[in-house]
């Protein structure tokens, strides 16, 4: 390694018993050449990190999903910054983030003593871990900025960050800080394009409008208690839940699998086979692919009867709690026209409860009552309900295979330029379905 490393790295590289050869300060070519003629004569595994395109892959399945894992699908990451060592990081892990969040801007960082990325000339700085990465993994035409951080600024922000807010992080660490700090301050990311693209999404979700939506189902106010009746279902006279399998963004925000119409689904077969290979990565990924249930009930709410039968979505929680109570002798039928009861939804914020999502409990009252006292309305709300796998649109097995493509190697035809996965990755991925669907 370059004798300019930090003491921390050779004494650390000591502790595990290597023997470190020093090469000029600076000469990261030298000590690559020299490690490339050492593995080569020895018989040594090599790593190869600067030039290893599983670097970028590591840090798209490891770094990237760990990142996007912490935050809400629909409120996007406006911008990842990253400083370039191999460029590993800001290549794979800024690419998975910027695959699911297309209005998010990939910032790389160089040291401003070495603005080789920045057009300038190569030079000795102290950000320990980051150069120039255009030299090795990072392909410039996918970085949307170059910034740049000099090393006593970097010491500076770190030395603040460990008084201010216990953060005790190194000097590439702060400088990414520092960036990012930059970019707030200037207003850099057009929060204007970001809410109209998420507008757009949310639009957009299944073809179906918002007032659509409204129009069609009901979501339960979070922080409030609402009460409702959930209604005999006009098409299914024996229950009234309808479970429906959903994929959740995979190339769109919302797709039907087709196992709900008992037609062969492309993602359901790929991700089965991933899971046949016992490989833990491939596995990991299938859990990621299987579709989720989500289950529909027509309810009326109680304060809004002239809004008519809407549906009222929720997951597996509710869904075993309702039915423990249908099944329960003492409450009867619930849905009963005449004698069925009413359901009291509360929605706990997540902030109270310290839980990441928010927490849905149901009450059903012990009091039976009737749907209504007017023969009509009961009729108009068991006849004026529509089939809740209509609301939905049902693509075909070649559009939902060509999203599942995209998803596994987004494509970079979009009005924001989107991220691929890695070469070879991309390869074997699309072997892999080319073998199972020919």
């Amino acid at each position: 390694m370059p004798s300019n490393m930090s003491t921390e790295r050779k004494v650390m590289l000591k502790s595990f018993g290597a023997e470190l050869i020093e090469v000029p300060a600076g000469d990261f070519d030298g000590a690559i050449l020299l490690r490339n003629k050492l593995a080569k004569d020895n018989g040594w595994f090599n790593f190869n990190q600067f030039h290893n395109e599983q670097n970028i892959e590591s840090h798209w399945y490891t770094t990237g999903m760990e990142i996007c894992k912490d935050f809400d699908y629909n409120k996007p990451i406006d911008a990842f910054v990253a400083g370039t060592g191999t460029g590993g990081t800001i290549m794979g892990a800024g690419k998975f983030i910027k695959n699911r969040y297309p209005v998010c801007k990939l910032v790389a960082l160089e040291p401003a003593e070495s603005p080789v990325m920045s057009g300038g000339e190569p030079g000795l700085h102290g950000i320990q871990g980051i150069g120039d990465g255009s030299k090795f993994l990072v392909n410039l035409g996918d970085i949307d900025r170059i910034e740049t951080v000099s090393t006593e600024e970097s010491i500076e922000k770190s030395k603040l960050l460990a008084k201010q807010y216990g953060l005790f992080v190194g000097f590439s660490a702060a400088a990414n800080f520092l960036v990012a700090e930059r970019l707030i301050e200037e207003g850099y990311m057009n929060l204007d394009e970001i809410r109209k693209r998420m507008d757009r999404l949310q639009n957009k979700s299944n073809g179906k409008s918002k007032s659509d939506y409204k129009a069609n189902f009901w979501k339960p106010p979070s922080g409030e208690k609402s009460v409702i009746r959930i209604v005999p279902y006009k098409h299914n006279k024996e229950v009234p839940f309808t479970e429906l399998y959903f994929y959740f963004g995979i190339d769109k925000p919302r797709m039907m699998s087709l196992s709900n119409f008992d037609e062969s689904d492309p993602i359901l077969e790929f991700a089965s086979q991933l899971r046949k290979s016992n490989d833990p990565d491939n596995m990991a990924l299938a859990k990621k692919l299987y579709p989720k249930m989500r289950t529909f009930a027509p309810v009326i709410v109680r304060g809004e009867e002239d809004k008519g039968v809407r549906f009222w979505e929720f997951g597996k929680m509710v869904y075993q709690e309702l039915l423990g109570v249908m099944m329960d002798e003492d409450y009867g039928d619930i849905t009963d026209i005449a004698q069925g009861r009413d359901v009291t939804v509360e929605v706990i914020p997540a902030a109270e409860t310290g839980k990441m999502y928010d927490t849905t409990t149901v009450r059903v009252k012990p009091v039976q009552t009737p749907l209504s006292d007017s023969a009509e309305t009961i009729e108009s709300f068991l006849e004026n309900q529509k089939n809740v796998i209509d609301l939905f649109n049902k693509y075909s097995f070649d559009e939902m295979k060509e999203s599942l493509q995209k998803y596994l190697a987004p494509s970079e035809e979009q009005e924001t330029v989107e991220a691929t996965t890695p070469a070879k990755e991309k390869v074997d991925l699309d072997s892999k379905i080319d073998d199972l669907f020919g």
